[in-house]
């Protein structure tokens, strides 16, 4: 028998049940998808705050801090004291000044005191830290691709849950480390410049959230 006499394999000698098997499984993929992108879009995936709502501020173009010079700290007053389990969200954004300068969420006792911050800077890079006669790295100062460039608000968002700060930019957990203060904290944001000139950095909202005792 030559190649010419073999029979061909058509559409009428696949089994039924397969093909109905097959058509099923795809349409089962596309629902799916559509049922992921509804959640994502729906808000289901997003952070849950702990506690309920104690302050929703919004500043508008009304709080900025500045920093000038090589290597210098500087931290806005006290914004609102909370005393967790709770949740901050500060959005801010860095409207003028060389992209290295860091700037964040700082928390503790007073900004001349025992404190700490986390933050992030338009290169791209977070970092945290704890300042306690010096500046102690909790995590040093390393790449996070979720981070806004110059210009764009960045969501930096901290839950104090069981002795722990997870900390989350825009959206992403960035890291979890342990934090025995719980007591009453004072927070507000910070500028960290690393290279020379002025670094002027905008609050445009700040929400709190705190565990009713």
């Amino acid at each position: 028998m030559n190649l010419s006499d073999k029979t061909q394999l058509n559409d009428d000698d696949v089994p039924v049940w397969l093909s109905t098997a097959v058509r099923w499984a795809l349409l089962g993929t596309v629902a799916m998808i559509c049922i992921f992108v509804v959640v994502i879009a729906s808000g289901a995936t997003d952070p849950k705050p702990t506690g309920t709502l104690l302050v929703d501020q919004s500043y508008g173009d009304g709080l900025s801090v500045q920093a000038a010079g090589e290597e210098s700290l500087v931290t806005s007053e006290s914004l609102v004291v909370f005393t967790p389990p709770g949740t901050i969200e500060i959005t801010a954004r860095q409207i003028s000044g060389p992209p290295d300068a860091a700037f964040g969420v700082w928390w503790g006792d007073a900004p001349d005191r025992r404190f700490a911050f986390t933050g992030a800077n338009s290169n791209g890079y977070i970092g945290s830290y704890r300042v306690d006669g010096g500046l102690q790295p909790i995590e040093d100062w390393h790449r996070w691709p979720w981070v806004k460039p110059q210009g764009e608000s960045n969501h930096i968002w901290l839950d104090f849950v069981d002795r722990q700060v997870q900390v989350r930019i825009n959206e992403e957990v960035a890291v979890t480390f342990g934090w025995d203060d719980f007591g009453e904290q004072q927070m507000g944001l910070f500028v960290m410049t690393m290279s020379a000139g002025e670094s002027v950095v905008r609050v445009e909202r700040v929400r709190v959230w705190q565990v009713e005792k």
